[in-house]
């Protein structure tokens, strides 16, 4: 690794992964100092609760089958923050990150801080936001496909000035700490992300968080979209379907993306295209070549070998829900979760969405993050009944074991090759699966 590598990966060593600081003035005082580069391409900007990551991939790849140069800048990252930063499906090439974060990180020595001291201090996430948007202007990206990280109105990336589209995917309660503890509450600070004279576009949500959005488009003078109301699909022969949004009809659609709440996601994507179509003009077959090439790493992404195993970044209920209704249709059996969970997260909830599809389940724990314990979490469990069968295999089915891989490795022996194994919890659990070449060899 060259020197100037290594001095940028020691500045982003340096910042605290996990610092949250609301408020946007330290990204604006550093996008200052850097020529506002933000402003040097269009942009589609997606928040919301769940989905966001995989709507961000839908958009990505139609536009790039559509012939525009695309960035692409999402999170949390995997295994490398080099994957939240991609341009035209390609993640930033390691020089080019160094240059991006080491001239970030120059803008933020120099940057007036909110008090009007030199030094913004920066988080961790701006700087990668800030890096994001200096590397789309410096390649010239067409559009940027952005993914909000954490809320809305305050998030880094809320500060792109005039999305063609802003959308919520949908509001759950997650991040209630920071976020509020009611779905209206936590809509308000996700409809943040509404600009005046343009769409905000947002998926299904309860009456109360709907009553939200709509008073925050008021308020900023944005016009609110529902995406039931403007897109609709409908089932087709051999997986396909179609899809008529806003008075136009698609067909011969198949989806990338595994799990029926993709459908959901790909309504988002299909609504926010049409949104935007004047300005970023696609064609049918773009569409249907981007749909069923779309990626994203740890969404139901399936492992190789046997038995079945499934890495999905499931950390909330509803994104539990959705991977119980996935697991619901496996015939494999006997079906094993390896399960970690953040302590800001309704842990119990998760559970109990699993406790119906799972047989077995190994709780583990991610190293140097806010996680349950392993033993916490296998506790809990089995209060709240799972797994349904004491034992499994002639063995002990529920297990409390603090290492990721090792989790992994006694999940697959309870399944043996006939059986599943799904990875669930966390994102960054299914990063620390990945880390190692876990996949190598079958049980």
């Amino acid at each position: 690794m060259r020197s100037r590598e290594r001095s940028a990966w020691r500045y982003l060593d340096s910042l605290e992964l996990w610092l949250m600081k609301p408020g946007l003035e330290r990204i604006r005082a550093v996008l200052e100092e850097l020529g506002r580069p933000e402003k040097n391409f269009l942009s589609v900007l997606v928040g919301g609760t769940n989905g966001k990551g995989s709507v961000v991939a839908y958009l990505d790849s139609v536009l790039r089958e559509a012939g525009f140069r695309v960035g692409r800048y999402t999170s949390p990252h995997l295994v490398s923050p080099r994957e939240r930063i991609a341009l035209n499906g390609r993640l930033i090439a390691p020089g080019a990150f160094a240059g991006v974060l080491l001239d970030v990180r120059d803008a933020a020595g120099l940057a007036r801080s909110p008090t009007g001291r030199r030094g913004a201090e920066a988080s961790y996430f701006e700087v990668l936001t800030a890096a994001a948007f200096l590397y789309f202007a410096r390649r010239k990206v067409d559009v940027a496909v952005v993914e909000v990280g954490m809320g809305g109105d305050w998030d880094a990336t809320n500060v792109l000035g005039s999305p063609l589209v802003s959308v919520m995917t949908n509001v759950e309660l997650d991040h209630t700490r920071r976020l509020g503890k009611t779905r209206a509450v936590i809509a308000r600070t996700k409809a943040g992300i509404a600009r005046a004279g343009r769409p905000l576009l947002a998926g299904p949500m309860t009456p109360s968080a709907e009553r939200s959005v709509r008073k925050v488009c008021a308020r900023v003078g944005a016009r609110l979209v529902s995406v039931p109301r403007v897109c609709t699909l409908r089932e087709g022969k051999g997986g396909n379907f179609s899809a008529r949004v806003l008075g136009k009809n698609f067909s011969g659609l198949r989806l990338g993306l595994t799990g029926a709440h993709q459908r959901e996601n790909a309504a988002t994507a299909l609504a926010a295209l049409a949104l935007a179509r004047k300005r970023l003009p696609w064609s049918a077959a773009a569409l249907r070549r981007g749909f069923a090439r779309a990626r994203i790493r740890g969404r139901l992404e399936r492992a190789a070998g046997r038995p079945a195993t499934y890495l999905d970044g499931a950390h909330n209920p509803s994104g539990a829900r959705a991977l119980a209704a996935f697991l619901a249709t496996r015939a494999e059996r006997p079906r094993v979760l390896v399960v970690a969970v953040g302590r800001e997260k309704n842990a119990e909830a998760m559970l109990r969405a699993w406790k119906r599809v799972a047989e077995g389940i190994v709780a583990t724990e991610v190293p140097g993050h806010k996680f349950f314990r392993a033993r916490h979490l296998a506790r809990l469990a089995r209060r709240v009944g799972l797994p349904a069968l004491t034992t499994l295999a002639g063995k002990p089915c529920l297990y409390a074991e603090p290492s990721p891989l090792r989790a992994l490795r006694r999940a697959r022996l309870l399944a043996g090759r006939e059986g599943l194994v799904c990875v669930a919890g966390s994102l960054f659990l299914v990063g620390e699966i990945l880390k190692p070449k876990a996949f190598r060899k079958s049980p």
